[in-house]
């Protein structure tokens, strides 16, 4: 369960995120595997046909097992966008590219992964 709360880090946050971060509560692990396999099926359901593995330690993984997962990744986004921005997902993409290259470093650790979960929760 996601609660947003009012945001206390002032000027580090990018200027276009919102004024509420979200605050994570612990969530059990057979809560976290009810929603992977609640979004493996949404994935389903919308037609992705792409690997939807998961991993609890992308660092444990090789280097080449860590590529193949940024790939799967890639692809599931891919997919997301376009059930959301359907003629023009490939665009929204690129422009989310470019925002994250123009953020600053400090700002870009989670910022993604924030959104995602807001996303997911929502």
């Amino acid at each position: 369960m996601v609660f947003h709360t009012p945001s206390t880090a002032g000027s580090i946050l990018y200027q276009h995120d919102s004024d509420y971060e979200p605050v994570e509560h612990d969530i059990s692990s057979c809560q976290k595997e009810d929603i992977r396999i609640g979004l493996k099926e949404w994935l389903v359901s919308t037609n992705y046909n792409g690997r939807c593995r998961s991993t609890d330690n992308y660092c444990s993984l090789s280097k080449h097992d860590q590529l193949v997962f940024r790939n799967q990744m890639k692809g599931i986004f891919h997919h997301i966008l376009h059930q959301f921005a359907q003629n023009n997902g490939g665009l929204v993409w690129d422009h989310i590219i470019d925002d994250e290259k123009k953020r600053p470093n400090a700002t870009k650790s989670g910022y993604v992964i924030r959104k995602a979960k807001r996303f997911i929760q929502n």
